[in-house]
């Protein structure tokens, strides 16, 4: 009977279910959105386009962020006019979402089940939801999945989608650079019993579309090329690469379609499975490796799948955490559709087998994170601008935690960023020359005890917010040299990451100085306290 139902409802008029599941998904996006508090990386990239110079923004920062300036020079716009920063970045994060949700409904060539099930998945749910660039990478590959077989005829267009795909992300570049490729190597082949000048007369606009690409992407990847003195969250260790890399080739095509063992808090890096969920992600990823291997085979476009796949994975062995997994799934989408292109496609059972499973999963997965993202704070940063707000502190000084025990000093970002964002002013500042806005740059001891006297000068502040602990302002205080004044909790909040059918939970606690406990009336907000510390 399902399949009968099924069957009925793939024979439906094509653009009537696309229109109406676009519409809907639409609608899902918008909903999730308001909920949806934003994050570090959301509201740095937005501090970075309010206070950020375009000099320094274009040629400086991206050497420490590893990120292209395209979404921080697009924020520029509202920011530089004082707009308000959630409802403006959420405003253009829409406009890609529905960009990416219409060529998708309207250009795949998959059936009507499976274009109304993608936009409610879970990597694409999450995808929509934070305000980053994979959206705008996930219409680059749609975008040129729909030109693949016109790419000859069209070269200009179809390298200006590629161009997209590199002001993305470093991982777009990879991708772009993997499809030239395949793209050149399907020239070659096809052109091997033609002499080398006619095969360059024959391809002159290609090759010349090409040669502008390659130029577009290396001064991409200029302004990415990390800086001396970053602060380096990439492994450099040719052990440690070959050892990610071969994780990525062995879990991750399991994580995106059916598992989820990896501990979403840690780089793809230090991922550490049980002997049990090592074998099961290894036989699952090996069956969709041969799923895809023998499918792209049968339809003759070996080089066009695995190509791109392949400098994924050599990126991503470089640095990867578990909201970059999206690439990958978004690259299968990519992949399926230009194998499911031309002619009459057979999946094979398998195939059929995988996809329909592998969905099942994502939108199990999708509802559980939906509910975590409506019930809980994705980030701290809003939540307490509104209690700050409340209780009229604006002109009181908060100091942010930062890591004590390391030899250089960082703000703890993931509430610093979106505190200063959400709030519309500085609320609290990087340690390090007082940017509002830290980024990954190492300092040595010398510079950090400066840092630190230079805050010590201003006195005890008003507040201290921690990140999960009494034990981190304790020594915060004492590396201050105010150790001797009291300080007491007035503020917690929890909160939930979503990744899957779990999340991953933090917690900032709010000190203020004990003498001003008699002069400033607080709504104390302690609630949370014992799911910070987990009791």
């Amino acid at each position: 009977m399902a399949i009968t139902h099924i069957k009925r409802y793939n024979a439906l008029p094509r653009k009537n279910v696309s229109a109406a599941v676009t519409a809907v998904a639409m609608l899902f996006c918008i909903a999730l959105l308001i909920f949806h508090e934003p994050g570090n990386d959301e509201a740095e990239a937005w501090l970075i386009a309010r206070n950020a110079s375009y000099r320094d923004m274009i040629f400086l920062i991206p050497h420490y962020e590893g990120h292209i300036p395209l979404i921080c020079l697009t924020y520029s716009i509202p920011a530089k006019l004082n707009l308000p920063f959630k409802p403006s970045v959420e405003f253009l994060h829409l406009v890609t979402d529905f960009a990416a949700i219409f060529v998708l409904e309207f250009k795949a060539p998959f059936r009507n089940t499976t274009l109304t099930l993608l936009p409610f998945t879970y990597f694409f749910m999450q995808t929509e939801v934070l305000c980053r660039p994979y959206m705008l990478l996930a219409l680059a590959l749609f975008l040129a999945a729909s030109l693949h077989e016109k790419r000859n005829a069209h070269p200009v267009r179809y390298c200006a989608v590629l161009a997209l795909m590199c002001v993305t992300h470093l991982f777009g570049i990879a991708i772009a650079g993997s499809i030239a490729i395949a793209w050149i190597i399907e020239l070659i082949t096809k052109e091997r019993k033609t002499s080398p000048f006619t095969a360059i007369r024959n391809n002159i606009k290609i090759l010349l579309s090409m040669t502008a690409l390659l130029v577009f992407a290396l001064s991409m990847i200029s302004l990415i090329i990390p800086a001396r003195d970053i602060l380096l969250g990439a492994s450099t260790d040719i052990f440690q690469y070959m050892k990610t890399l071969l994780k990525i080739i062995l879990f991750l095509p399991s994580e995106i379609t059916f598992t989820s063992f990896i501990d979403p808090a840690v780089l793809i890096r230090n991922v550490v499975l049980t002997p049990l969920e090592a074998a099961v992600s290894s036989v699952i990823s090996v069956a969709v490796w041969s799923s895809f291997i023998v499918y792209a085979v049968r339809r003759k476009k070996l080089i066009q799948a695995v190509l791109p796949v392949v400098f994924f994975a050599l990126a991503g062995a470089y640095y990867m955490l578990f909201h970059h997994y999206a690439v990958l799934y978004f690259l299968g989408v990519y992949i399926m559709w230009i194998l499911e292109e031309g002619d009459e496609a057979q999946h094979g059972y398998l195939n059929y087998l995988l996809l329909s499973f592998s969905l099942v999963m994502a939108l199990m997965w999708s509802s559980v994170s939906c509910y975590t993202e409506i019930s809980s704070d994705y980030s701290d940063g809003a939540g307490l601008d509104r209690w700050i707000e409340v209780n009229s502190l604006e002109d009181c000084s908060f100091l942010s935690g930062w890591d004590v025990q390391s030899p250089y000093i960082i703000s703890s970002a993931y509430f610093v960023n979106s505190l200063n964002a959400c709030a519309g002013r500085e609320v609290c500042y990087n340690l390090i020359d007082g940017r509002t806005y830290p980024f990954l740059q190492n300092e040595d001891r010398h510079s950090c005890d400066d840092n630190i006297r230079r805050w010590s000068s201003y006195g005890a502040p008003d507040f201290i917010v921690t990140v999960n602990g009494e034990e981190n302002l304790k020594l915060m205080l004492d590396r201050l040299g105010i150790s001797d004044n009291d300080y007491v909790l007035v503020y917690c909040n929890v909160s939930k990451v979503f990744y899957k059918m779990t999340y991953v939970k933090s917690g900032i606690m709010v000190w203020m100085r004990s003498d001003l406990a008699g002069k400033i009336d607080l709504n104390e907000s302690l609630d949370d306290y014992n799911e910070i510390y987990g009791i």
